[in-house]
């Protein structure tokens, strides 16, 4: 593929894989089908196969061409991915995801906004995704689809992933300022690495798809939020950017808003995905750590949710909603979220929400206390959440 190329750019296309040999020949197809290969750009391919114990080497030997790197020991995908970006040698560098394909435009329409603007370091687009119940969501959403410097965007924005690492091109001199894949991330490392790299360089976002790829509630994301890693990852990636931005007054509010964000996101991917007993514990952390946050309208969204729960889950709704309020008090402290925010008001909002949900049960008798312990602490918490059960 490297041959009579020596003026057309040249696009590293790494596939780190585990134990996925009929996938990864679906995926190498893909890449080889690329239009547009020879006349206006190469390739070079790089399977880095991450100690697998099937077929994968009998398929990578089909392609005479490819680059296969036999690993021992199995060490991840960024760690695979940073093999392969070392061992490369094209002008710009490209990723597939062992059971993903790429549809046939996708290099040909991406080289050559890289080739026309050199102060680019980024193209990337949409892919379809399809799952367990679902098919062909494009994803990202065009919305978040920004272009120029995005790097104050990309860091507040309110969905759990906006990157889709099929659909990146990065320009190969842009690793070198912005490091690589950070080993030590059990997930979410595509959305660290593209954070340092909108930090440097500007964005370039095509919207249509041009890749074809897979989620299921047993893949890695849906089992990283399982084990925890992910509100890990998720927290450290978001703290390394707000670590890249200078210490100076002007950038007090953004790095606010990052936080809050983040706390938005891992509590919604929560509760989107049944790991509600997890929200208590993660408000409570994230409320020792930053007990400013106690006034953010997200914090109290998930407050008050989180005061539906104890409610209508267990026996005594009033003494959970009391115990969980005590457990509020001691991590922002006491004197602060009676200054901040009034004691009185958030215990009359929390039961004022504990009672509708109880009435939304049919538990209309034990609501009562709840409801009175509302009244007596600020009517108009429970006047305003009336308002809203009715009008819903």
């Amino acid at each position: 593929m490297l041959e009579n190329l020596a003026e057309k750019p040249i696009v590293s296309v790494i596939i780190p894989t585990h134990n996925r040999a009929e996938a990864l020949q679906q995926a190498l197809d893909s890449v080889y089908g690329q239009e547009g290969i020879g006349d206006h750009f190469g390739i070079e391919v790089l399977v880095v196969d991450d100690a697998s114990s099937d077929s994968t080497s009998e398929v990578a030997a089909r392609y005479p061409d490819i680059r296969y790197f036999k690993l021992s020991d199995n060490v991840g995908a960024a760690a695979a991915r940073n093999l392969g970006i070392r061992a490369s040698s094209g002008k710009y560098i490209a990723f597939l995801d062992d059971d993903d394909q790429w549809l046939p435009h996708r290099l040909l329409i991406q080289v050559p906004v890289l080739e026309a603007n050199a102060q680019v370091g980024v193209v990337y687009g949409q892919g379809y995704i399809s799952g367990d119940g679902f098919s062909d969501v494009l994803w990202p959403d065009a919305r978040w689809g920004l272009s120029g410097r995005v790097f104050d965007a990309f860091l507040t924005q309110e969905t759990e992933d906006i990157f889709n690492i099929d659909t990146v091109l990065i320009r190969r001199q842009a690793f070198d300022q912005a490091g690589y894949f950070d080993e030590g991330l059990k997930t979410m490392e595509h959305h660290d690495l593209m954070l340092r790299l909108a930090f440097y360089f500007p964005f370039e976002f095509i919207p249509g798809p041009v890749s074809r790829g897979r989620a299921s509630n047993s893949g890695l994301f849906v089992t990283s939020i399982a084990a925890g890693s992910y509100e890990q990852s998720y927290l450290r990636v978001i703290e390394k950017a707000i670590a890249m931005l200078p210490d100076r007054e002007e950038y007090v509010e953004l790095r606010r808003k990052a936080r809050t964000n983040a706390f938005s996101v891992i509590s919604r991917v929560h509760w989107n995905y049944g790991f509600t007993a997890r929200v208590p514990s993660f408000i409570l952390k994230t409320l020792q750590e930053h007990p400013w946050m106690i006034e953010e309208p997200a914090m109290l969204s998930n407050l008050y949710r989180v005061a539906k729960v104890l409610a209508t889950d267990g026996t005594s709704p009033r003494a959970a909603i009391l115990g969980f309020l005590a457990d509020l008090k001691s991590a922002v402290g006491g004197a602060g979220l009676k200054v901040n925010l009034g004691m009185n008001r958030l215990r009359a909002g929390l039961m004022a929400e504990g009672a509708l949900a109880l009435i939304r049960k049919g538990r209309i008798t034990s609501s009562g206390t709840l409801l009175l312990d509302s009244v007596l602490h600020d009517f108009s918490q429970l006047g305003f959440r009336v308002i809203k059960y009715l009008r819903a």
